[in-house]
């Protein structure tokens, strides 16, 4: 695509968003996971899904992946409160452990039904510190790149049998537009193993950590793209990446830089951001909507039968999308690149060779569930 400017970034902050009557979506017997649905976005997005999700015996099935247990209990019962759904549960997950997310599938293995419709990855952190997780890993690049495809990996089984009845089962991956303002540079994409660079203590200095969720990002673009490439035409399932916008959460609060950088970062928080909700609404819509181009937008829709068609008849329109401001855009030039391209391709290698040691299921899951 063109440069992605601060034009493009003022209308995507300002611009309209959907409203979430036009995204309803029939989550009755449904199994959803939002991942981080504890607090900012993934509340506000969980808090959402929750209102489709029916009542009674007929009620779908809400779960909280998180951290921290107390904060989860917390926006359930918030939850609870202000959507009417009387269900949901909070399951334990550390995306900076595999052996945590690992146990989350093993949980799920047994206590999952045997079926998933939507799996929201939301949960990320933004830090300019360099931390190295017990397994080994930069805390960002475990956190937001590996962690997510390992718990996707592992619930791909799930997603990828659950009868394809109403809503096509879907993962929807929270990445960002951030990811257009940057790429990977000589001395990591010349490194035999691109993950390792970005992980190594004496490359990560503070010019490199600085730029780090922006990388994470652009991670996140590139393991959605060859996912998605790998999944059977006739899978049900639907993959794709999500930009929420510049929202007033709490990710920031470990980034640290000069007066001047806080004072500015505050400023763009007042002025510029938009509310949780509103940065949730956009993960629903990225989560359930099935086409986000304004011909077939279901808000302009009445007639509930009408709105059965259009889901039946595109199915995967959004598979492999790349969902910015409320509709399909193109991923960055240097993604698009032929660069970028083989970036992705080594990264994609070394993320499931790196996974597959962490736990056995992943080369059996991407040698039956993928091409």
């Amino acid at each position: 695509m063109g440069r992605y400017t601060l034009s493009d970034l003022y209308r995507g902050q300002y611009g309209p968003i959907p409203p979430i009557d036009s995204m309803h979506t029939d989550l009755s017997g449904k199994t959803v996971i939002v991942l981080g649905g504890n607090t900012g976005l993934g509340l506000e997005c969980a808090r959402h899904l929750a209102s489709m999700m029916g009542r009674g015996e007929s009620a779908g099935r809400l779960i909280l992946a998180c951290r921290n247990m107390k904060t989860a209990q917390d926006a359930l019962t918030s939850i609870r409160e202000t959507s009417g759904y009387e269900g949901g549960e909070v399951w334990a997950i550390d995306l900076m452990d595999f052996a945590s997310i690992s146990a989350f599938a093993d949980k799920f293995e047994k206590e999952g039904g045997g079926r998933l419709d939507l799996l929201v990855e939301n949960s990320g952190i933004s830090t300019t510190e360099y931390r190295q997780t017990k397994d080994g890993w930069e805390s960002t690049i475990q956190t937001n790149h590996l962690g997510t495809a390992l718990l996707a990996l592992l619930m791909l089984p799930y997603l990828s049998k659950t009868p394809a009845n109403g809503p096509a089962p879907r993962l929807t991956i929270v990445a960002s537009d951030v990811h257009y303002f940057t790429k990977l540079y000589p001395d990591e994409l010349s490194s035999p193993k691109i993950l390792e660079k970005l992980s190594d203590s004496n490359h990560c200095k503070t010019s490199v950590m600085r730029r780090r969720y922006l990388v994470s990002k652009l991670l996140n673009v590139f393991f959605m793209r060859s996912l998605s490439k790998r999944i059977p035409e006739i899978s049900p399932v639907t993959v794709n990446a999500v930009n929420p916008g510049y929202c007033r959460s709490s990710l920031n609060a470990e980034w640290k830089g000069s007066v001047l950088t806080a004072v500015l970062l505050w400023l763009s928080f007042v002025l510029v951001a938009r509310t949780t909700e509103e940065g949730g609404r956009r993960l629903v819509h990225a989560a359930v909507t099935v086409d986000p181009t304004k011909a077939l937008r279901k808000k302009d829709l009445k007639d509930a039968q009408l709105r059965a068609k259009l889901d039946s008849a595109y199915p995967k329109a959004l598979h492999g999308k790349f969902i910015c401001h409320s509709e399909i855009k193109e991923e960055s030039d240097f993604v698009l690149s032929s660069e970028g391209q083989d970036a992705e391709a080594r990264i994609w290698v070394e993320t499931i060779d790196i996974l597959s040691r962490c736990d056995a299921r992943v080369p059996l899951i991407v040698q039956e569930y993928l091409s």
